[in-house]
């Protein structure tokens, strides 16, 4: 019988390092990683995979002003993208956000709308800003000013909506706005609006 006699026993290996650049580790199907408490994941490299961001996520806007009825909710045709992660949204066609294939969740929407009208001291009764889901409002936000005179909002108005709206894959975003004055109707244009969304992780 062989017979091993020393004073001390050390690891082998301190470090786990692959030899060669291109070299990859890779646990099969159901293999499990597991880091001890205390323990530190240092990386200089790029980490892929872990995580989200809050992607799909876009902004359109209107860069040109848009004529509009009064006292009639309008779909805004946003024709400029600021940004579109995922090109789910159509600045030519529909003027609307479709959420892609695999990416429903919860998103954060926002929304703008400047309004004006040509109509010197008609007072503004009433602007909204309305999200719609399919074709239903998602959320709107609305004011309606104190309108007598010449005094309330005069010709200008805008208003800003946000919300958090649950979308499946398929579903759609559009933007609409709403202005009516005390006057009737009157030659209104929408100079300004933006709609965005961005999706959220981790709930």
């Amino acid at each position: 019988m062989s017979e091993v006699k020393t004073e001390k026993l050390s690891p082998r290996v301190t470090s786990l390092q692959l030899g060669d650049s291109g070299d990859t580790l890779t646990l099969p199907s159901g293999a499990t990683l597991s880091i001890a408490s205390g323990a530190t994941i240092a990386n200089s490299g790029t980490a892929t995979g872990f995580g989200g961001d809050n992607t799909p996520a876009f902004e359109a806007k209107r860069t040109t002003d848009l004529s509009i009825s009064d006292d009639t909710m309008t779909k805004v045709t946003l024709n400029t993208e600021v940004f579109d992660t995922d090109g789910a949204f159509d600045p030519s066609t529909n003027y609307r956000f479709t959420v892609p294939s695999g990416e429903g969740g919860k998103y954060f929407v926002y929304a703008y709308i400047a309004f004006h009208s040509s109509h010197g001291g008609n007072d503004v009764e009433q602007i909204e800003v309305n999200v719609k889901k399919n074709g239903s409002t998602a959320f709107a936000a609305e004011e309606k000013p104190s309108a007598s005179g010449t005094g309330g909002y005069g010709q200008t108005a805008s208003k800003t909506a946000v919300g958090i709206v649950d979308l499946s894959a398929s579903d759609y975003l559009e933007l609409y706005g709403y202005f009516n004055n005390t006057q009737g109707s009157s030659y209104t244009n929408i100079k300004s609006a933006t709609l965005g969304a961005y999706k959220l992780i981790g709930v």
